[in-house]
């Protein structure tokens, strides 16, 4: 898989940071639990649009795998753990 370029990187950085100041404008946590399977669904379907079943999986398997190199970039201050 080919390293992404700058471009890349900086059209994946603002999207993120789209995507965060949408999330975070639900303040119910819950909601955005709800709002991150949707995100996850639709990014599953995305990826199903373009690559085959095995790519899907690969990609799925990498992102499992590399689950501790992937931290928020925002954390609420007020979280509650139950």
């Amino acid at each position: 898989m080919k390293m992404p370029s700058e471009h890349d990187i900086e059209v994946m950085h603002k999207m993120q940071e789209k995507l965060w100041e949408l999330i975070m404008s639900f303040p119910d946590e819950e909601d955005r639990v709800k709002i991150a399977g949707v995100i996850l669904k639709v990014t599953i379907q995305l990826y199903q649009s373009i690559l085959d079943r095995e790519g899907v999986e690969r990609v799925l398997h990498y992102a499992a795998d590399n689950l501790t190199d992937v931290q928020p970039t925002f954390i609420p201050e007020q979280r509650v753990l139950h």
